[in-house]
């Protein structure tokens, strides 16, 4: 079977089958004539349940061991005939740079990804090419001297560890105790301390490098819901044209020679000024309303790993809005005490329309993969408490 864009079909590896943006790649190779496999931790895996997806198999955890996962991938690359590795996640990219499977991947220089991981070094790399950052510190272990800090700062403040995703971590503090509080649950790491930037709003810009470091496409999202309320995952975005943020995050990812897929956040101040937030150097959660909106980075991710031409993707559909029901838009209106006045609604109409990243009609099943999943995640001691996690905020976005 040819692929969709006329050439031949490839076999590629799709890791964190768990994750709603290894859905969407699933789903946007496979339509494309593809043939993914899709790997994950554990069997009850939601990509597992698509029908695009064309073979299954459990790894090793990269986190409990990276050099045994990378044994693992090495073989499973040679037995499988793998042509290109799509790692979604931080764990499985940093393992795979640090063995090297067999196969194509558009893989980014390593001290480039362990650049933007570390969100300190990440501010400091965005203010010498002069993109504006927040106020920030990293925090003294010593509290006294952190909350000297945080004074000089202004409270609010926001901590955060210097290496987390998904808004792991992250604590808006309003006052010194909160502070005291959330610095005890931190010990012995020395997390950021950045002055709050406000309530506006918040941006991604995600975009995609070929291996020479030439950007071949971009795309903006502005996020309308969170979930944890004060700066998580989003769980409703809606596609925005904004230029000058895509040229602000190329300027920060081409000065460290990046190549493969890349998110770049933004938050604006009071004045209007983007305030970088931070760099998420893979995929983002948020991927199925890029390619619902003619940004399709997985297919162009393939071609460029197996040196086939790509024309940069330049225009791409406006204000079309996507949610992650499953379980992020639930919990958002669970935590949010503004939840009556939510646009678009949790349920009933909206206009515009919105499209879900795990809900399709057409492949219907990873939404019984999810509720598998998810159940059998939150038997174990401590998640749920992991997944409430999110608080009501002072101001929560509706």
């Amino acid at each position: 079977m040819a692929s969709s864009t006329g050439d031949p079909p490839a076999v590629v590896l799709v890791t964190d089958g768990q994750q709603r943006k290894a859905l969407a790649a699933v789903r946007s190779l496979g339509r494309a004539g593809h043939r993914p496999l899709v790997a994950e931790e554990m069997w009850l895996t939601t990509s597992f349940f698509s029908r695009f997806a064309a073979g299954r198999a459990v790894y090793p955890s990269p986190l409990r061991g990276r050099a045994v996962f990378g044994r693992w991938l090495a073989a499973f690359v040679r037995a499988h005939g793998v042509e290109v590795l799509l790692a979604m996640d931080d764990a499985t990219l940093e393992a795979a740079l640090e063995t090297p499977p067999p196969c194509a991947g558009l893989f980014p220089p390593p001290e480039a990804f362990h650049l933007f991981r570390d969100k300190a070094a990440t501010l400091q790399a965005a203010a010498r090419v002069g993109v504006s950052v927040p106020r920030w510190v990293v925090a003294d272990t010593e509290p006294e001297r952190a909350l000297r800090q945080a004074e000089a700062l202004g409270y609010p403040v926001v901590l955060k560890p210097r290496v987390s995703s998904g808004g792991r971590g992250l604590v808006l503090a309003e006052d010194p105790a909160a502070l005291v509080a959330a610095l005890a649950a931190q010990p012995g790491q020395e997390p950021l301390l950045q002055g709050w930037v406000g309530w506006g709003a918040q941006y991604d810009v995600g975009l995609l490098y070929d291996a020479g470091g030439r950007r071949v496409a971009a795309f903006v999202q502005r996020e309308l819901r969170h979930y944890p309320l004060t700066g998580g995952p989003s769980t409703v975005q809606e596609s925005v044209q904004a230029p000058e943020l895509v040229r602000l995050a190329d300027r920060l990812l081409a000065s460290a020679g990046w190549i493969g897929p890349a998110e770049v956040e933004f938050r604006l101040d009071a004045a209007g000024v983007p305030r970088l937030m931070e760099v998420n150097p893979r995929y983002w959660a948020s991927l199925a309303l890029a390619i619902q909106c003619g940004v399709d980075f997985p297919r162009l991710h393939v071609a460029l790993a197996l040196g086939r031409p790509v024309e940069p993707v330049l225009e791409y559909a406006v204000g079309r809005r996507c949610r992650w029901l499953l379980p992020g838009d639930i919990l958002h209106y669970l935590a949010n005490p503004r939840r009556a006045e939510m646009d678009p609604p949790l349920l009933g109409p909206a206009d515009p329309p919105l499209r879900d990243d795990i809900l399709d009609a057409a492949d219907p099943l990873p939404a019984l993969g999810f509720a598998l999943a998810a159940a059998a995640w939150l038997c174990q001691p401590g998640r749920r408490r992991m997944v409430l996690r999110g608080g009501s905020a002072r101001r929560p976005a509706k």
